[in-house]
């Protein structure tokens, strides 16, 4: 499963100099056809540095990663900066009625970092304005380890790391937190039989409880076999779900391990019970390739939830291919589905090779976004319409690339209704953009004000990370990085009007 994930998100190059955006480009439906949306007009404003990051930031990288918001101008925004012994710090900035804070780092994480490598990851804010952010930190010796840390009136309180389950070799893959102490969190352990099993457990009101292992995942996953939970949110207090990856025995030959492959699960929580683990409906006709996975999750609410993730037409070998042709059988694709009144519904291929951001909105719409990948890559989006994804959009106005590589791609979503979203990433200019849908019509990708296009001839590097869109309100922010003048990625945010 970890393999098939890295084999989705490949490296990043810098593509051909001197290729341009083609203003003539226009929004493609792929493959199924259907009428090109018509171009909606947005309004981006100037990319502009957080404030205080420059004080803080003295090495090469620095980036928003995660925003939030709760309200028009009313947001919060983490990520990560190089102090001066050249450790990877995490940030927090918050902003009100229209004017950003001073970045701090957050509180408590300087301790945590002793391996010099922390960052947030996701940040939640409630309509009240209380926000909690979620990160990683590496311990002295060199592991990966989680914090949480949360804010009310201003002020952040100190990261608080993730407690590491009591179980046979336990790590944790994934975190999530909603303001007010309401967290989830699952991984992989060892059971007494030596197999890697997946487990899950949920913090509420500052307390973590017990972590258990996934309930019917054993009559799941092979003996020897390994299962994690890749992906996991709630939409409320004992009202979650989760979902990932687990080994099943096979007599076809898979690409990493022979006579055993790896396919999707999910589960759910209801009234603060889990139910039983279940292979992701409708997964084995599509994942002939026997390599699939759950990489994310979002609930809109009580078993209404969305997950997506990767898997394999068939079998390719040891080596991905360089090019991904959507008709070529071989390559990675990625998978949708949709939990509908707590039951899931059977998974529907995309034509997206690469997966990126998925959200969803409260009325239960969602929108999936990643890359179309032929010669060229492109970034693109995937709707849910009462449970029917697709189908695909090409966004127009970005360039895709043509480089040994996979590049250009839809990096975050944000949704502040259904038919209003705003996307961000990184095009085949090697260069951030955004995007935004205005009900329910996408229009071209724009590269925000204030980001250079070209330093000398060379492509400067930006890519959009983060955007965020306030519930029922149609102003997004979006945040990223780009490279400076004399080297060294700067943070920077950018904010929508009408």
């Amino acid at each position: 499963m970890a393999a098939l994930l890295i084999a989705l998100a490949a490296g990043l190059c810098v593509p051909v100099a001197g290729a341009g955006v083609s203003s003539a480009a226009t929004a493609r439906r792929e493959p199924s056809g259907g009428r090109a949306a018509a171009t909606a007009r947005i309004r981006w404003g100037r990319a502009e540095p957080v404030p205080g990051l420059g004080a803080l930031n003295k090495g090469y990288k620095a980036s928003v990663r995660a925003l939030s918001c709760w309200g028009a101008g009313d947001c919060a925004a983490g990520g990560i900066y190089t102090d001066a012994n050249g450790h990877v710090q995490a940030f927090v900035a918050l902003e009100r009625k229209d004017r950003w804070g001073a970045a701090i780092e957050v509180p408590g994480t300087a301790v945590l970092n002793r391996g010099g490598n922390a960052q947030v990851i996701n940040i939640s804010c409630a309509r009240a304005g209380a926000c909690a952010a979620v990160g990683t930190y590496t311990a002295k010796a060199g592991t990966q380890r989680w914090f949480t840390a949360g804010e009310r009136g201003g002020r952040w309180s100190k990261a608080v790391p993730v407690p590491v389950p009591a179980l046979a070799a336990a790590a944790i893959s994934t975190v999530w937190c909603a303001p007010g102490g309401l967290c989830a969190a699952g991984g992989s352990f060892t059971d007494t039989a030596g197999t890697t099993q997946a487990w899950v457990m949920t913090q509420t009101r500052g307390r973590w409880h017990a972590a258990l292992e996934v309930p019917g995942i054993t009559k799941l996953n092979v003996p020897a076999g390994g299962a994690d939970v890749d992906a996991i949110a709630c939409s409320s207090a004992g009202d979650c779900a989760a979902g990932g990856g687990y080994r099943f025995a096979t007599s076809v030959p898979s690409t990493y391990a022979p006579g055993a492959g790896t396919s999707a699960f999910v589960v759910t929580e209801k009234a603060g019970k889990w139910g039983a683990a279940e292979q992701v409906p409708g997964i084995m006709a599509i994942n002939l390739g026997w390599e699939a996975g759950v990489s994310v999750l979002s609930c809109s609410s009580a078993g209404n939830c969305a997950a997506a993730g990767g898997y394999l037409p068939q079998p390719y070998g040891p080596d991905p291919p360089v090019y991904c042709d959507p008709y070529d059988p071989t390559c990675p694709k990625v998978f949708a589905v949709s939990e509908r009144h707590g039951v899931w519904e059977h998974a529907q291929a995309t034509w997206l090779n690469f997966l990126g951001a998925l959200t969803c909105v409260p009325a239960g719409d969602c929108v999936l976004g990643g890359q179309y990948n032929t010669n060229n890559t492109y970034p693109s989006v995937v709707a849910d319409t009462n449970g029917t994804w697709g189908p695909m959009l090409t966004l127009s106005g970005v360039s895709g690339n043509n480089c040994d590589c996979w590049v250009a791609t839809v990096a975050a979503l944000s949704c502040s209704s259904a038919g209003y979203c705003a996307a961000g990433g990184l095009s085949g200019l090697d260069s951030a953009f955004v995007a935004t849908e205005r009900r329910g019509t996408w229009g071209k990708g724009v590269t925000p004000g204030g980001i250079p296009a070209q330093f000398g001839g060379f492509n400067v590097g930006a890519q959009v990370s983060a955007v965020a869109c306030p519930p029922g309100i149609d102003l997004c922010v979006a945040g990223g990085y780009y490279d400076g003048p004399k080297g060294g990625h700067r943070a920077f945010l950018v904010s929508q009007s009408r």
